[in-house]
């Protein structure tokens, strides 16, 4: 499992907007300019995330995108499942891969699922509040 960078983005875009006022929408331009990310490029960023109803947008004078949920309800997991094609470590556990024939006689399947499993709980532990304020953070 390798996150990619729209990943990486998409967190960073999202601490971005739970370190704002819960309130208030904030423009693109101005998380683009903090995160020193190519305002394009976040547009697909925060449409994944706006699909994916963790972010709400408002077009217009005084738009812009807040968070849906409160940090302490938005995991790093969430995030990154909308952003991230599989966070699962090898291909035979992806949500859509092709039965394996070899899986009666796989000697390394079940390290593969414990180590999909440990990845999976650690992510959906840690939310935004978490890494607002980094001591908290789960180890």
């Amino acid at each position: 499992m390798l996150i990619s960078t729209k990943g990486r983005y998409s967190l960073r875009v999202m601490i971005d907007l739970a370190e704002q006022q819960p309130d208030r929408y904030i423009p693109l331009k101005e998380i683009a300019a903090r995160q020193e990310i190519s305002e394009k490029y976040l547009e697909s960023i925060i449409k994944l995330l706006v699909k994916g109803k963790l972010v709400l947008g408002l077009r217009g004078k005084g738009g812009g995108y807040k968070l849906i949920k409160a940090p302490d309800q938005c995991t790093v997991g969430s995030i990154l499942r909308l952003t991230e094609e599989s966070l699962a470590p090898v291909a035979c556990l992806e949500a859509d891969a092709p039965s394996c024939p070899r899986v009666a006689a796989c000697r390394t399947l079940s390290l593969w699922q414990g180590l999909d499993k440990v990845i999976s709980d650690y992510l959906d532990k840690v939310t935004l509040a978490d890494l607002i304020r980094p001591e908290d953070c789960p180890e």
